[in-house]
């Protein structure tokens, strides 16, 4: 089999022949789909996949992008220490965080602290790059606020097997007998246990966090329906924001990319099983590999070098989450680097992350995120899905 190697600086014709080549039916697949809504330009599905693919492999056109985002977590920090005021708070705790930690170098030296937990952190973020991602997600209508379906007639149901907790309460994880998520609400006691009389269709509104493993969740509940997710337990290389960070730069620049459907449309299309290339072999730890998908190819490539197969999409290009978390982790931080905001804050996301690692383990949090929201817990659970120890939470506070 031929490697699946995305280079650097991969021009869209070449990205496209890429795709063709890696996905053969995919654009006949497309063609075949009935069920997508006819605002859908199914033509141009694959072409702005390979429009997204192409502009992510070039490193500097994406932190020109991220330069949005550098700009509007000056102005929301700025705005918040205002609304403050003389009395000051977190976020002007924050700022004086970050203008009072330089060395006569120019090179930012973060404070060490732990926090309640006695996790290890370098400081408090106060959900600010959260809150920012989702400002921009939230006005082309991600994390759901779209009032449309991808298909004509949705074939994925957000809430298969669903239970409603009651309020007040927590949820108690379990699972449906047909291996689907299960989903909790946190609703007012009569609330009715079938979705379909849940208020408004009850779809949560908001980023969840990922615990584990989802499977096919991922693609039916996450992408499907539109929403980023926080990624705590993809591991510290990996980074829980990155994938939004990937999206943010791809919004950003949707026109100059050229995209021909809406982001939300692209991304709920990547829920779709002809985004899945069935192809049977063997890794390189001698598992049995049965394809891959194209939402690997385009946002989560394995590391070069690290791929489980050459014919699994690999790169060292932000098409991989651990190539763009490492450009905005350096080891060393200067107060004039041209994102140093977003960069201070990813590394001390890093580090509370950090924390959470016992003997070394890379599942860090796969396990110890889910117990933390489904036990005794300060947090406001909105919605809970779970499958075999996976869990997706949707909480009040962002």
């Amino acid at each position: 089999m031929a490697p699946f190697l995305i280079r650097a600086n991969t021009d869209y014709t070449t990205f496209s022949a890429l795709i063709d080549e890696n996905f053969p039916d995919i654009r006949q697949r497309i063609r075949d789909d009935s069920n997508i809504r006819p605002s859908v330009i199914k033509n141009e599905l694959v072409n702005d996949y390979a429009r997204i693919g192409s502009f992510l492999t070039h490193t500097n056109a994406v932190m020109l992008a991220l330069q949005r985002l550098e700009q509007a977590l000056l102005d929301k920090l700025a705005a918040k220490v205002r609304d403050e005021g003389d009395a000051g708070g977190s976020f002007t705790t924050l700022q004086n965080t970050l203008s009072g930690n330089t060395l006569p170098s120019g090179v930012f030296k973060f404070p060490s602290t732990t926090n309640a937990r006695g996790e290890s952190i370098y400081f408090k973020t106060h959900k600010l790059l959260s809150s920012t991602l989702q400002d921009l997600e939230d006005l082309h209508n991600f994390n759901g606020r779209s009032v449309d379906t991808f298909e004509q007639t949705p074939a994925m149901d957000l809430y298969p097997g669903a239970k409603v907790a009651r309020n007040p309460g927590r949820p108690e994880a379990a699972t449906s007998s047909g291996g689907d998520p299960v989903a909790f609400l946190r609703l007012p006691d009569k609330a009715k246990t079938d979705p379909s009389n849940w208020p408004g269709g009850a779809k949560p509104v908001g980023v969840p966090a990922v615990s584990g493993i989802l499977g096919q969740a991922f693609n039916k509940t996450l992408l499907r329906h539109g929403y980023h997710f926080k990624d705590p337990g993809a591991g510290i290389a990996h980074g829980e924001y990155t994938h939004r960070l990937q999206w943010y730069a791809v919004v950003t620049k949707s026109a100059e990319i050229g995209l021909r459907n809406s982001p939300l449309d692209i991304f709920r299309s990547l829920g779709s099983d002809w985004c899945k290339q069935q192809k049977i072999g063997r890794g390189n730890d001698g598992s049995e590999l049965t394809g891959y998908y194209m939402w690997e190819a385009l946002f989560d490539c394995a590391p070069a070098g690290l791929q489980l197969a050459e014919w699994r999409p690999h790169s060292d290009t932000f098409t991989c989450p651990e190539a763009m978390l490492k450009q905005l982790t350096p080891s060393v931080l200067y107060t004039h680097d041209t994102h140093f905001l977003l960069k201070a804050l990813m590394r001390a996301r890093n580090a509370k992350r950090s924390g959470n690692v016992s003997g070394g383990d890379s599942s860090f949090e796969r396990q110890d995120y889910g117990l933390r929201f489904t036990g005794a817990s300060t947090k406001t659970i909105q919605t809970a899905t779970g499958f075999k120890g996976a869990y997706l939470f949707w909480y009040l506070s962002h």
